[in-house]
């Protein structure tokens, strides 16, 4: 009986001992991760100077730096994982990924499926055309193949702006941009943002057909239900902004280019660092 007791004794102390974290399995996120104590973030293979693959293959632009910052205040370790939109986001809404972080539009669709860090950003939509293209609005594409990134918010764009065009959607830009290049394709909608990298890459062959402003502010998608995780991100990128982190990140990647102003709304400290110092000095 006295050594029945002893083992019985001794199995339920290694068991309160586990229990309690010596030696026993990690405590659950308490911002509920997919991954406890790491960012999963989606990141695009093309969304320069946002966010693309550096030559060794690695993610980098403006919105890597920005989130490997607000990931240190945080206390998490973030991993990027490379992707698409149009497949990036439905891995958010499944819980694989904790964020998606590009410049999306925050349309009312995007919002039915995923939450919203607050925006940052805003631009236009470019239909890019080859340089000796007649195209010079709407109605000029008319009956022409017009292409765009599956999920983008420039499918979005092309169906409500475009409905005259016949638009093909495409993997990812680089796809569409040779297509284009090859006259599979009459235009191809990018964001203004992404144009900039277009043009560079390939001088004298392309321009901008039609652009249109963008109405709706972008931000970085998370998963609903990380009420918690989103809260404490917006906290910190609030506090990248104020502390003027923001605005460094933002002139190293754009230079020259002013920040919208329509955006001073959300980053009113954000005004009066530019206020201060225009020019960047």
């Amino acid at each position: 009986m006295r050594r029945r007791f002893r083992a019985a004794f001794a199995a339920a102390a290694l068991l309160t001992v586990s229990a309690c974290g010596g030696g026993g399995s990690a405590s659950p996120d308490p911002y509920g991760l997919a991954v406890p104590g790491t960012i999963t973030a989606g990141v695009p293979q093309g969304d320069a100077p946002f966010v693309s693959p550096d030559a060794s293959g690695k993610p980098a632009g403006m919105l890597i730096d920005l989130n490997d910052v607000i990931a240190k205040r945080m206390g998490r370790k973030i991993t990027y994982k490379l992707s698409t939109v149009g497949a990036g986001l439905p891995l958010v809404t499944a819980g694989q990924y904790d964020m998606m972080i590009a410049d999306l539009t925050m349309s009312e669709e995007r919002k039915r499926n995923v939450a919203f860090t607050t925006p940052f950003y805003v631009d236009a939509n470019d239909v890019l055309v080859r340089s000796d293209s007649p195209v010079k609005t709407v109605t000029d594409l008319s009956g022409k193949r017009v292409g765009v990134g599956i999920g983008s918010a420039q499918a979005d764009f092309a169906a409500k702006t475009l409905p005259q065009a016949s638009v093909v959607s495409v993997q990812t830009n680089a796809t569409g941009i040779d297509q284009l290049l090859n006259g599979n394709l009459d235009g191809f909608v990018v964001s203004s943002v992404q144009a900039i990298t277009v043009f560079t890459q390939h001088p004298g062959r392309l321009k901008v057909g039609v652009s249109v402003q963008n109405p709706l502010p972008e931000a970085m998608a998370v998963r609903k239900g990380l009420d918690r995780f989103l809260t404490d991100y917006d906290k910190q990128l609030a506090a990248v902004v104020d502390d003027g982190t923001f605005l460094k990140l933002y002139r190293q990647y754009f230079p020259g280019q002013e920040y919208p102003s329509s955006l001073y709304q959300y980053w009113p400290s954000l005004q009066a660092q530019v206020r201060k110092d225009p020019a960047g000095k």
